[in-house]
């Protein structure tokens, strides 16, 4: 029906450009839509080749785009399908799609959250079949588990390292055992209410935590000899707090810049607020210590990555207003800036840099 109604805007002489969404797992020209490089010839270099072949400036020339289109340039320049047509959705006049790319949490359409420039007035949302709405959201808000979700994970370990499959088996053996537990003794064939104790979860989820965390770290020796080669120039994505911006150094010339995107503000939770009130009643600076210092600590740690001697020369780019507020900005080192925070402040930094390294 709603392109039905775009095509008569269309059939009168309108100019208006529309775009219709399809699943991933219909779109996706795998057996299964893993976004993996190493496993999707589509989604290596998938944003290189996009630019290369001007992909987005063909699209923005066609007035009608639909699955039929992406997969036919997916196929002819090897780029991923699905999220070809979320980049292009910037420049439609009219998106068609689920409710699941505007409501559900993390939605792929969450990129197009801000205002592009140039764009006047805000964009029109249309909700078709609303009374539906309501039910869809509880399901996107309401966490669930399975024992067949865990089973189906359990296919998936193939995709892993060969050294992790047994510990990762084993992880959700007792994940599995962990739910079955938690059955009834007289299981109602439509639905029991359970009560679970929280304990069994709150373990298992420090045991997948500890996994997770040194699979994520089993690679960090690659990356810093990748680093040390010097081979080609290498823009590395880093996590705030994590191996990469505070457990490791890079000596030398091994990186020459950091951009820190924000602080690190701690999780909102109980805990967190209560310390948040304690420090507001005994020292009147509640958001200080229990948000701000722990977040500067984790910024100051992310860019002291680059000058780890008196021989180190780089760049250290802070990406965020708030740096420059007083309850962030007192955190910060005393050689940072002579008199105030906002001599940080800068329109041409890059500029600067590479006319400083030039006049050397």
């Amino acid at each position: 029906m709603a392109e039905d109604a775009v095509e008569r805007f269309q059939d009168t002489g309108s100019a208006v450009r529309s775009l219709t969404v399809t699943a991933k797992s219909k779109i996706c020209f795998k057996n299964e839509p893993i976004c993996n490089p190493e496993h999707c010839e589509y989604a290596r270099d998938h944003y290189t080749k996009v630019h290369a072949e001007g992909l987005l400036e063909k699209l923005s020339k066609k007035k009608k785009l639909s699955a039929k289109q992406f997969r036919k340039l997916g196929e002819e320049f090897e780029v991923c399908p699905f999220e070809l047509q979320l980049d292009a959705a910037r420049d439609a006049d009219v998106v068609i799609c689920d409710y699941n790319y505007v409501f559900a949490p993390h939605s792929a359409f969450g990129r197009l959250a801000s205002t592009t420039i140039g764009q006047e007035g805000k964009p029109n949302l249309v909700i078709d079949e609303a009374h539906n709405l309501p039910s869809r959201a509880m399901d996107y808000y309401s966490p669930s588990l399975s024992s067949y979700s865990l089973e189906f994970m359990r296919k998936r370990l193939e995709d892993i390292p060969s050294r992790f499959r047994q510990e990762a088996s084993l992880l959700i053996d007792d994940c599995i055992q962990t739910i079955i537990e938690c059955r009834p003794e007289n299981l109602d064939p439509k639905g029991s209410v359970i009560d679970p104790p929280s304990h069994p979860f709150m373990d298992q989820e420090e045991k997948l935590r500890g996994f997770l965390s040194r699979y994520l770290e089993s690679d960090v020796e690659g990356v810093l000899e990748h680093l040390r080669e010097r081979s080609m120039p290498t823009m590395m994505f880093a996590v705030q707090g994590g191996v990469f911006s505070e457990g490791v150094d890079y000596p030398g010339e091994m990186i020459i810049g950091a951009f820190v995107v924000g602080p690190p503000l701690p999780s909102f939770d109980l805990e967190r607020e209560r310390m948040r009130r304690y420090y507001e009643e005994h020292y009147k600076a509640g958001f200080d210590y229990a948000y701000a210092f722990p977040a500067m600590a984790k910024a100051v740690q992310a860019a002291g990555r680059v000058i780890r001697s008196e021989t180190d020369r780089g760049i250290i780019v802070l990406l965020d207003g708030r740096f420059i507020q007083s309850s962030y900005s007192k955190s910060m080192p005393a050689d940072w800036f002579e008199r105030a925070p906002t001599e940080l402040v800068s329109r041409g930094i890059c500029l600067l840099y590479t006319s400083d390294a030039a006049d050397e």
